[in-house]
């Protein structure tokens, strides 16, 4: 379903955001180089790093495929990869988006300090113009939330 249904929809987006930001299919998250603080998400999306495309800046939005349409799980690993992306950014104040999807449903959630907000009403790919505005939304809202003016 990832490369099918949910990647065509992301890159949809990323198109008008490639310039600030770096769109990224299974790329670790690693803590310090700690294997227990390790995961990886199926979609990542960061600040361009001023060190060029394939390197990845401050993690904004983690999107996690729903496997056999199980949002519950889903949104359990989505959640420990929105932590995981806190202590990789250093940032706690920051917020970090979550999307869980299998590719017809996307749920949104959002962390920020030890508040997880999940969003009740979901959208589907059924009224595409209002799921493509919701993703448009955590991308500005990403290119918004850091300047990158230290380091990504």
């Amino acid at each position: 379903r990832q490369e099918t249904l949910i990647y065509p929809i992301l890159r949809e987006i990323f198109r008008h955001h490639a310039d600030r930001l770096s769109l990224f299919s299974h790329r670790a998250l690693s803590i310090n180089g700690d294997p227990d603080l390790t995961g990886t998400p199926d979609y990542l999306v960061s600040h361009r790093s001023p060190l060029g495309r394939s390197v990845m800046g401050k993690p904004l939005i983690v999107i996690i495929e729903a496997k056999q349409d199980d949002f519950t799980g889903g949104w359990g690993q989505c959640l420990a990869e929105l932590v995981a992306a806190q202590m990789y950014n250093d940032d706690q104040d920051t917020p970090v988006f979550g999307i869980v999807t299998n590719g017809d449903t996307w749920e949104f959630g959002l962390l920020r300090r030890t508040d997880f907000i999940l969003d009740i009403a979901p959208f589907t790919v059924r009224n595409l113009p209002e799921l493509l505005g919701a993703l448009d939304f955590a991308f500005r809202q990403g290119e918004i939330s850091d300047t990158c003016a230290n380091v990504c």
